[in-house]
């Protein structure tokens, strides 16, 4: 028999209409430094069944030709997935154990959840004395994200002048052998990840692939230098992680529940779980709905409980904990096992049903493939829909530094005049100063390099000078180069704000 879900905050001396006053909200549990959080929390994770995570940062994308396009191939999603992660800063991450109990009168298994938002501090991995920091961190932000932070109420001030340190084993290591100051505090928040990791968790996140990589990058040592590499490492530290984003574009049942709704975290809450999105109020409590409690005390009590909200680190964890909850009830999976048979230590990530989902990551751009973490490979989706034609990455062409007069229609019928009107499938403007040609032919490629290469060396005469592509060439400050080329300057740890700039600072040949 199915579990039903309500919604029941408890607090010390707090009656339940006082927690559940205002609609829609948990409480959950900050934490600063100072406060006291490990021997509470260490134990609120060994009894969990498993553990939701999310993280909010300083920045996705240092400009936007470093966003995900649909042209990028998986090493130069990989590339830019790194650079986010080593570059920008973590602010808050959130993690919410979800731990199963048994009500004594039905016997229905249902979850207790203890959402915790850490508060962390990017200006420094150490410090010798307050105020005085000998291992400083840069970082980037992008205004963008600073501006919908602030937009959710965030707090900057805390996560600057309060936030806890971390130490990543890496730099831990380093410091060691320097010797430099390596202390319990500096090491700080990464002793809850080392947790993590130690115990085999079944940890759960919501299009966390960049999740991930910055609990690699932060708390575990620099990300490899290849996709297969960093799957394989974070494997080995992490090896039962959930993706419920992977779920919902994976699982037909659950996409015919969706129909064509957003599958953001905040959609996908109130998609799957309106009984607790909306605290209860005006909804019928569904039969499949499966029961989620919030405790918001704890034995140590030094932290302050505030209402959570969307955006906040530790209310995302719930959500995104509730979410996979309930893709579990619409996977045929029930949650007995995980207090029936105490000699299966982790059931949940040695069911059957869910183990096609397992380590299955979403990649950053919808591409139709899904990370297996497991094997360390990038594979098909078997449910995804092709919306775009397929890239072919060989027949592509780079072109930079070309006069801003230039649009589509010019830049493709310039060479459609030399290489035929069919010759050039698509156009994609990286940014003003930079395109991706995609040519029918790979031997198009060639003959276009080749081309502009004759061009300039006969720039003066007037045949050349006449010649449809030397309109694209004109001025001689146009570069070109092949697919490999792109992905040579997206691997430039700078970050300039045109790309053009960005290839020609990177000395790449052209």
């Amino acid at each position: 028999m199915a579990a039903r879900r309500g919604l029941l905050l408890r607090r010390p001396l707090c009656s339940m209409a006082t927690s559940t006053s205002r609609k829609g909200k948990v409480e959950v549990k900050q934490v600063r430094r100072g406060d006291s959080y490990h021997d509470s929390l260490t134990s609120l994770i060994q009894s969990a069944s498993f553990v939701a995570l999310d993280a909010e940062m300083t920045g996705v994308a240092s400009t936007p030709w470093r966003d995900s396009f649909e042209w990028d191939s998986a090493d130069v999603r990989f590339l830019k997935l790194r650079h986010s992660a080593s570059r920008f800063a973590l602010l808050q991450f959130g993690l919410c154990p979800f731990i199963p109990q048994r009500d004594a009168s039905s016997g229905v298994v249902s979850f207790v959840a203890h959402p915790h938002t850490f508060h962390l501090s990017p200006s420094s991995s150490s410090s010798s004395s307050e105020g005085d920091y000998d291992d400083d961190d840069e970082f980037l932000c992008q205004t963008s994200s600073l501006h919908f932070l602030a937009t959710h109420r965030h707090d900057f001030n805390t996560s600057l002048r309060r936030g806890l340190s971390y130490l990543s084993r890496a730099r831990e290591k380093a410091a060691v052998a320097a010797p430099l100051l390596c202390t319990e505090s500096a090491i700080g928040f990464r002793h809850l990840i080392d947790l993590l990791s130690s115990h085999n968790k079944l940890i759960v996140g919501h299009n966390c692939i960049l999740d991930i990589a910055h609990m690699f990058d932060k708390f575990i040592a620099p990300i490899p230098s290849t996709m297969e590499q960093f799957m394989k490492e974070v494997h080995q530290i992490f090896p039962n992680v959930i993706d419920t984003k992977h779920i919902m574009n994976a699982n037909r049942t659950v996409q015919l529940l969706m129909r064509n709704k957003s599958k953001s975290l905040s959609s996908a809450f109130s998609s799957l779980c309106p009984t607790i999105s909306s605290a209860g109020y005006h909804r019928s409590v569904r039969a499949s709905d499966v029961n989620v409690k919030v405790q918001a005390h704890d034995d140590e009590g030094s932290s302050l409980f505030n209402s959570g909200a969307k955006h906040e680190a530790g209310y995302d964890a719930f959500m995104t904990g509730c979410v996979f909850t309930q893709l579990c009830v619409h996977l045929g999976i029930t949650f007995d096992q995980c207090l029936s048979d105490p000699s299966i230590s982790d059931p949940l990530q040695s069911n059957v049903k869910l183990k096609p989902y397992l380590n299955h990551l979403y990649p950053t751009w919808n591409s139709g493939t899904v990370l297996d973490f497991t094997t360390g490979t990038e594979k098909p989706e078997g449910t995804y829909k092709q919306k775009y034609p397929k890239v072919e990455l060989k027949n592509i062409v780079l072109i930079w530094g070309f006069s801003s007069v230039l649009k589509y229609k010019n830049l493709k019928g310039c060479i459609a005049k030399v290489f035929g009107p069919d010759s050039v499938i698509s156009v994609f403007f990286i940014d003003a100063t930079a395109a991706l040609i995609q040519f029918r032919k790979e031997e198009f490629v060639k003959d276009f390099l080749a081309l502009k290469e004759s061009l300039e060396r006969r720039k003066d005469d007037p045949i050349s000078i006449l010649h449809p592509l030397s309109v694209i060439f004109e001025g001689g400050n146009t570069k070109a180069g092949d697919y490999n080329t792109y992905k040579d300057v997206i691997a430039c740890n700078q970050s300039k704000v045109l790309f053009k700039d960005q290839a020609d600072g990177s000395g790449v040949a052209c």
